[in-house]
């Protein structure tokens, strides 16, 4: 991951529409697709944003792609500013889903057999 921030640019980003818009576009891809898949499993709308955290396939693809030069840099950071999208809609679906209060083992749910 250090070698792969070390080649990412996230001015060219900004410079780039095309780069925004495929951020913008993968970002809402991942979580409409995951949404659509808690709605279809009837599970909390909580639990499709926590499945939609990515992180190591699209890290690998860019730093593939950039060594290849298969995409350019502004590329490369439009999927991981997706990526950190993605991570945030992760943090929301766990807050969502998450204990109300402070976590304590006596807060823990006790087994009962």
């Amino acid at each position: 991951f250090v070698h792969l921030g070390t080649q990412l640019d996230p001015a060219a980003l900004l410079r780039s529409a095309s780069a925004i818009k495929l951020a913008v576009g993968l970002a809402v891809a991942a979580i409409v697709v995951h949404l659509i898949a808690a709605v279809v499993w009837r599970l909390p709308i909580g639990a499709g944003l926590l499945a939609t955290a990515q992180l190591g396939v699209p890290a690998a693809a860019v730093s593939i792609g950039l060594t290849s030069g298969l995409i350019d840099a502004a590329q490369g950071a439009g999927v991981m500013a997706a990526v950190l999208v993605s991570l945030a809609a992760c943090s929301v679906g766990g807050l969502m889903l998450g204990h109300v209060g402070p976590l304590t083992d006596a807060a823990a749910p006790v087994a009962t057999t």
